[in-house]
């Protein structure tokens, strides 16, 4: 999957911190004000993101079938295996 997750987090991290994608590498960004479903759904992409890490990581032979399932869970479930 080419490391997708790691795009995941980096969606969640620019949703929490209210800043576009390519104001992630100025100095100058203020903190803003947040909604809290906006907060709320980064929450849910980072639990994406590990589910689409650990199937990555199964896929690509780093661990085993079945170490992905708790993850998955997790994401079904709202964060609750």
């Amino acid at each position: 999957m080419n490391y997708l997750y790691r795009r995941v987090e980096d969606a969640a991290d620019d949703i929490e911190a209210g800043r576009e994608p390519w104001e992630r590498y100025e100095d100058d960004n203020e903190p803003r004000d947040v909604d809290p479903k906006r907060l709320a759904f980064a929450a849910h992409l980072r639990l994406v993101a590990e589910a689409l890490r650990a199937i990555e990581w199964v896929d690509s032979g780093d661990c085993v079938p079945g170490d992905e399932h708790d993850a998955i869970d997790a994401c079904l479930n709202g964060g609750t295996t």
